[in-house]
């Protein structure tokens, strides 16, 4: 079938060359509207760049010129040539003509450039399904590839473009490592948020690769606590903690979000005994004057009068809830109910609410109703919480199991694994 079909065209094979390469270019005329269709002949290896990653570059193109551009395999001739239909106006296929042919030119120069970035920073760079990595990607212009090999406290990347793109790209990626490392300074700075009651520390040995970090932020036993992941988002946190304080500590702004009714499941500003700083809370109870409150990005619960409750501003909803409700997985008390013995050590060791890191592996669930707030279906993660002692990694539930505060689950809850992204959703 012609490309061109039902309407009136005029071929030229004119003696001109694209980027140094043989070519030509068919002017066609359309009845409908005068527009008309320049053909031109591109090396294939060009073509992924020209259209760039999940298409941006071509609707780049496409609107800055305001022409209509698509690419088509050769039926004919070099498998290495492709061929590039532009339609539009006679302005607008001139202009994406030269666009299209300044790219090549520009990819003509293409370098290469390795750099090393800290282990521990790889995760960042290359974000949630490769997010980070792209959005660099296509800000810059450059690919990215990283390196595979991992183990050692450095990694190699690989910046490929031209020298502007190549330095624009590490322009990006310091900056992010900047802020990562801003972010991980930031989150030792944290005061604990409760009382701590030992100075013990674990014996024993069991190694494992985990592949998260996490804060214990609250507890009740080992088989129902909540974790902060530890990331971009425990630092959002901090901040508007830090922004709540600020706010509701002025009096004419306190008096501005008084509530004259609460009720159960409302969200609410409210401080918190330990520290008098003010956090998100949902009501869960309401008995006499006094509401039982539980502390979303905590999971932690108090009693607070009622009159000392207030509306919570609309920006402070803006972050999602970071208290997630999850057990231990794979063991349970040694009788029916968890011993108080149980959960000191298990407090102890997971040093909970005195944010120190520790490593995390989701390995099963369960679709338990949750202890506190009902706002999320999703199931309650089981997960494997790891501590490092003298550069080994401690596996706190068999650690529990071993001096004889818990045994191994009779029957298996799991079905499949989860990840960090699944703990973030729940």
């Amino acid at each position: 079938m012609s490309l061109f079909k039902n309407t009136n065209h005029l071929s030229l094979a004119l003696g001109v060359s694209l980027c140094g390469l043989g070519g030509y270019l068919i002017y066609q005329y359309l009845k409908s509207d005068n527009e008309i269709s320049l053909q031109l002949i591109v090396p294939s290896a060009y073509v992924g760049h020209l259209i760039g990653r999940r298409g941006h570059r071509l609707k780049a193109l496409q609107d800055q010129s305001g022409a209509k551009i698509d690419f088509h395999e050769r039926s004919t001739g070099p498998t290495t040539e492709s061929y590039c239909v532009i339609r539009g106006t006679q302005d607008s296929v001139c202009q994406a003509e030269f666009a299209i042919k300044d790219i090549i030119e520009e990819q003509k120069a293409t370098l290469c450039e390795h750099i090393s970035i800290p282990e521990k920073f790889v995760s960042r760079l290359i974000g949630q399904e490769g997010s980070t990595i792209g959005a660099i990607c296509d800000l810059t212009g450059a690919r990215i590839n990283v390196e595979k090999t991992s183990g050692t406290e450095v990694r190699q990347i690989a910046l490929k473009g031209t020298r502007e793109q190549i330095d624009f790209t590490k322009q990006c990626v310091q900056e992010l490592m900047n802020d990562h490392m801003q972010m991980i300074e930031s989150l030792e700075k944290r005061t604990p948020r409760a009382h701590c009651k030992y100075a013990e520390k674990l014996g024993g040995v069991e190694s494992s690769t985990t592949p998260f970090e996490v804060y214990v932020s609250a507890m009740v036993d080992p088989s129902r606590f909540w974790l902060q992941i530890v990331g971009p988002k425990a630092q959002q946190l901090d901040q508007l903690v830090e922004e709540m304080t600020d706010y509701y500590k002025v009096p004419d702004n306190r008096d501005w979000h008084k509530l004259k009714n609460v009720e159960v499941g409302d969200l609410v500003a409210a401080t918190f005994f330990y520290d008098e700083r003010w956090y998100r809370a949902e009501v869960l109870e309401i008995n006499d004057n006094l509401a039982e409150l539980y502390y979303v990005d905590y999971g932690d619960t108090e009693k607070v009068a009622l009159a000392d409750l207030y509306e919570l501003k609309v920006n402070f909803l803006k972050l999602h809830f970071q208290a997630i409700e999850c057990f231990l997985a794979r063991i349970e008390p040694v009788e029916e109910t968890w011993t108080s013995e149980a959960v000191d050590r298990f407090e102890e060791w997971a040093h909970v609410a005195q944010w120190r890191k520790l490593s995390a592996k989701v390995a099963d669930y369960s679709f338990r109703e949750r202890t506190r707030a009902q706002r999320s279906d999703s199931p309650v993660p089981g997960v494997e919480l790891f501590d490092v002692v003298n550069d080994a990694d401690i596996n706190i539930g068999e650690e529990l199991v071993r001096q004889g505060y818990a045994v191994h689950s009779r029957a298996g809850e799991s079905s499949r694994s989860l990840t960090s992204s699944d703990l973030e959703r729940s």
